[in-house]
């Protein structure tokens, strides 16, 4: 038996016991992690700000990928997490540190001893959610979704929990085509189901919230239709605490898999 459950705020996801998190800011940064996997980044690094300074001493060539509480770039960094400027940044296979509002620090905060995480979004919610759904069998663990939320995981995101209630749909649907272990869906799975059942779409979805009128008022309209396109990265990002830095690594399990790990 495998538990369902989301967290609205990543405060709500604190919890004993083995768990395998999903992490969740499809506006922008989970969505941000699979594309910058997608266009074979080296090592990714999401950090908050102590973080991202230590992991810039160690690595001085990286690049970091940064924004403001606005959603700007951030001052001193060298792209901003923007969907679409990342689609045609020079990445070159360089590293890179991300840092950005509510994401790397919900990362920060769920990645843990008892806990496996993953960072997911609609780009790759059919192949995280496959993963997350093995690992939590493989564990007998929980799965639960986790959103970042907004004001730095204060106030509830609905883009991020209409894609937590896509995620959850997702691992329904895997545990249909693998079978095996029954699965028991918690109250705060159902209402995210809800949320997402009842939006016309994934743009839909993803534009009637406040996270998406603050990037329209950025005139990044394009990025919620990027964030809004199911199923079109293989990325499966893993993140696990790096030794010795107060930053987390993204590793890419399918890049792996396949044999090309950098």
């Amino acid at each position: 038996m495998i538990v369902l459950e989301a967290a609205f705020l990543p405060a709500d996801a604190a919890s004993a016991g083995p768990r395998v998190a999903v992490v969740v800011d499809v506006l922008r940064a989970t969505s941000t992690i699979a594309l910058l996997l997608d266009r074979g980044c080296g090592v990714l690094l999401v950090a908050d700000e102590a973080g991202m300074a230590a992991a810039r001493r160690k690595r001085a060539d990286a690049l970091v990928c940064a924004e403001e509480t606005s959603g700007a770039i951030a001052a001193g960094a060298d792209i901003s997490p923007s969907l679409r400027e990342l689609r045609q940044a020079p990445l070159d296979g360089r590293d890179v540190i991300l840092r950005t509002t509510n994401g790397t620090v919900a990362a920060q905060r769920v990645c843990g001893r008892e806990t496996t995480c993953f960072a997911g979004s609609l780009l790759n919610a059919r192949a995280v959610m496959s993963a997350a759904l093995e690992s939590a069998v493989a564990r007998q663990a929980r799965l639960q979704v986790v959103c970042a939320g907004r004001e730095q995981g204060r106030a509830y995101a609905l883009d991020d929990i209409y894609c937590a209630g896509f995620l959850l749909d997702e691992a329904i649907r895997a545990q249909q085509r693998l079978g095996g272990d029954t699965l028991v869906l918690r109250d705060s799975a159902k209402l995210a189901l809800d949320v997402f059942f009842r939006a016309a779409g994934p743009y839909e979805g993803l534009a009637s919230s406040e996270s998406a009128t603050v990037l329209c008022r950025m005139g990044c309209e394009e990025d919620i239709r990027i964030a809004a396109a199911p199923n079109t990265s293989r990325a499966v990002p893993l993140i696990e605490r790096e030794p010795r830095t107060a930053a987390v690594v993204v590793r890419n399990l399918d890049r792996e898999r396949h044999g090309e790990a950098a």
